[in-house]
């Protein structure tokens, strides 16, 4: 296995190509892909799930303003955008799912050169993320329906 196929581009492109499928089960027919690393966002809420790879550890975020993380959980429940906005406790659960969904895609299309791959599980986040000294983190902001929202890897070598 080399080791250059687990730069943190790697995992950031493998992520940003798992955002169309998601984007399409949720029901949005358009999916933008937008600037690449760029600085990471502060302020927005979001939800990470660890992963384990044979040489890192790594958490992958969906990160958002409030209202697309709303608009992202109404389209996962089915809801009409016309409802009453869910409550942040629902949010937070349908942003962890979603982001579940964007790490199993993301270890779909890296399993054949890890099959060891390990996902954690989700945990919703509301406020600034520090790097530890060692972490890399590269972001690609991406659209779905009218969703701004912002992928993002954050990787600890081995």
């Amino acid at each position: 296995m080399a080791d250059d196929k687990f730069t943190v581009e790697a995992w950031l492109d493998a992520a940003v190509d798992a955002v169309g499928e998601i984007a399409e089960s949720l029901g949005y027919e358009e999916t933008q892909r937008g600037d690449r690393n760029a600085q990471v966002p502060t302020g927005r809420l979001g939800a990470y799930v660890p992963m384990l790879a044979h040489d890192a550890s790594l958490h992958i975020g969906l990160i958002a303003e409030k209202d697309g993380l709303v608009q992202l959980t109404q389209a996962l429940l089915g809801m009409d955008p016309s409802e009453e906005a869910p409550e942040p406790s629902d949010v937070a659960d349908a942003v962890g799912e979603i982001t579940n969904m964007l790490a199993g895609g993301v270890k779909t299309r890296l399993v054949e050169q890890d099959p060891e791959i390990k996902l954690g599980l989700p945990l919703f986040v509301d406020g600034k993320i520090e790097l530890s000294g060692s972490m890399e983190a590269r972001t690609a902001q991406v659209t779905m329906g009218t969703v701004n929202a912002a992928i993002l890897v954050l990787r600890t070598p081995k």
